[in-house]
């Protein structure tokens, strides 16, 4: 149930249902290839071991990382997120 689901979870269905509705291919890491022009790829490593609720791959190349919270944060939690995942990780 909806309800029993943390808010995170319900944030990436969400996520999910928006980025098929925009014509991205939704696959997690032991189902990735490279035969979709644009895929969000769920869970995806960074270096160090680092994950990402989402790697964002068009024509085989990373162009984004995504990160599924459970609420809206305040712009500087977010630029700290940011540069987090992109910092030397991609």
């Amino acid at each position: 149930m909806a309800d029993e689901q943390k808010p995170e979870e319900r944030a990436r269905i969400k996520i999910d249902e928006q980025l098929a509705d925009a014509g991205w291919h939704i696959a997690d890491r032991s189902h990735f290839t490279y035969d979709h022009n644009a895929t969000a790829l769920t869970e995806g490593l960074l270096d160090g071991n680092h994950e990402a609720d989402y790697l964002l791959f068009v024509d085989g190349k990373v162009i984004g990382v995504l990160e599924a919270k459970r609420s809206v944060q305040t712009g500087s939690d977010m630029v700290t997120t940011v540069n987090y995942h992109t910092s030397g990780s991609l």
